[in-house]
């Protein structure tokens, strides 16, 4: 055998011995075949998920190991596995089954959790607890047979015509959809840790909407009901459609017309407003008490029939309680009736007593204070102040009446059946002209023949004179 020949079998064998090597170390694996750089670990799921026998075990996204076998245990299953020890796997992983395609292999992806912290030891057993399981795609298919079941065919006939005509000839539109849909992708793309935060903060906005489920198919079955309401309605709604515009300049053309009127309407309506916040309660009352004292008075005008009506007698009372005259204009100032000249008001004229006093006790000093409740007063002013002063306590008229007697020429004579020097106060009764007779305060009758046959009365004479003596 020639130098040259030895030459080439030294180097073919050491070419051969080095690609042995490679091939065992590296293809075969043999040092992690006999335990060396080996991890060993287990995982414990639920169901197999789809993996099985030699499948990849990966790690940031390469591959480090694979499953040596997947077996059933009473109520779980185990997946054992190795990968190379120089991958420094964390002993704070999950183990997620995840797949390559919708319809690809599994393998088990290691993803670490937080901050990588020591080193995952040969032996350790990953509970179900650190083990996350794919979505099963057959349950998925399933469901999607049923719904695709759960349609009707003419009705999806209907709803696949109407797309075809809703999309059909809007080409560009769509075109400029999925350009706006892509830039929009691209700059949540940009913002992805914004994006994040929306995606999590939105978590709670969608368990409130599960809490208002059923709210949520509540509303959606009263939308319904409305719908059908406006398509029973239609041609109402598109007569309403055709006639709104002109109705509608109607009501412009007035809103332009009040147009100078209105604010100052408005402002009034304010005012008017306020006093009705003041006096809502009286308002309130009078608004509940009108009614049935209008149907009562109609029940007192037709006579009162029945037990359960108004009866209502009227009689004439002259002088009980006497007028109330303090607070008034005097007899001097007061205006003659034939005087038909327009004059001027004169504010605070109102009966101004004592607001305890029997008289005219439904006078303005007795007014309910609306602001003020408990007090009185005439006016808002002096229910602010709560400083009523009477001006006095309306003494009687002490101009004495014409008693019957034997002296018809003259005035303030006392009936001959009294005695004394007690004065006479001012009443009025029933007279009698055929007989003389009539009733007097102290309940006695009494006979004049001569009243109204007086020719002249005197100049100062009152009006009590000429309802006693009368004028011949």
């Amino acid at each position: 055998m020639s130098r040259f020949v030895k030459i080439q079998l030294a180097i073919f064998s050491i070419v051969t011995v080095i690609g042995l090597t490679v091939m065992s170390v590296v293809y075969l694996k043999i040092p992690t075949v006999l335990g060396w750089q080996r991890t060993d670990v287990a995982l414990e799921m639920p169901d197999t998920g789809g993996l099985y026998e030699n499948a990849n075990v990966s790690y940031l996204g390469n591959v480090i190991g694979r499953v040596d076998a997947v077996t059933l245990k009473p109520g779980h299953v185990v997946a054992d596995m190795h990968f190379d020890s120089r991958a420094q796997v964390p002993e704070n992983v999950r183990a997620e089954v995840r797949s390559v395609s919708a319809i690809g292999e599994q393998y088990v992806d290691f993803v670490p959790q937080g901050e990588p912290k020591g080193k995952l030891a040969s032996g350790t057993v990953l509970g179900s607890d650190r083990v996350d399981m794919p979505q099963d795609i057959g349950p998925v298919l399933d469901q999607a047979t049923a719904l695709m079941a759960s349609i009707d065919d003419p009705k999806l006939k209907n709803v696949v015509a109407e797309a075809f005509d809703a999309f059909n000839g809007s080409e560009r539109d769509l075109q400029q959809f999925l350009d706006s849909a892509q830039l929009l992708l691209e700059e949540a793309d940009r913002n992805t840790d914004v994006t994040r935060k929306l995606i999590a903060d939105a978590e709670p906005v969608l368990d409130s909407q599960l809490r208002s489920s059923d709210s949520i198919r509540a509303w959606t079955r009263n939308l319904a009901d409305v719908t059908d309401q406006l398509r029973t309605n239609e041609p109402q709604l598109t007569s309403l459609m055709q006639r709104g515009p002109d109705s509608l300049g109607r009501v412009t053309k007035v809103l332009n017309d009040l147009q100078p009127t209105m604010p100052v309407l408005v402002a009034n309506l304010v005012s008017v407003g306020e006093v009705g916040v003041v006096y809502n309660r009286s308002i309130e009352q009078v608004l509940v008490l009108y009614p049935a004292l209008v149907s009562g008075l109609l029940t007192a005008i037709d006579g009162a029939k029945d037990s359960n009506q108004i009866k209502v007698d009227f009689n004439l009372q002259i002088n009980d309680t006497p007028p109330c005259t303090t607070g008034f204009l005097p007899a001097a100032d007061r205006r003659s009736p034939a005087d038909l000249s327009v004059p001027s008001q004169i504010n605070g004229l109102y009966c101004k007593i004592p607001q305890d006093s029997q008289i005219a006790t439904r006078g303005a000093r007795n007014l309910p204070c609306m602001e003020y409740p408990g007090r009185r007063a005439a006016s808002p002013e002096e229910c602010a102040a709560n400083n009523y002063t009477p001006l006095g306590s309306n003494p009687p008229d002490t101009s004495e009446v014409g008693p019957p007697g034997n002296n018809p020429g003259g005035y303030n004579v006392r009936p001959s059946s009294t005695t004394g020097d007690r004065e006479i106060s001012t009443s009025a009764a029933v007279y009698d002209p055929a007989t003389g007779e009539y009733v007097g305060t102290d309940g006695r009758t009494y006979r004049q023949q001569n009243l109204g046959t007086v020719d002249k009365l005197p100049a100062d004479a009152s009006m009590a004179d000429v309802l006693t003596n009368g004028v011949a």
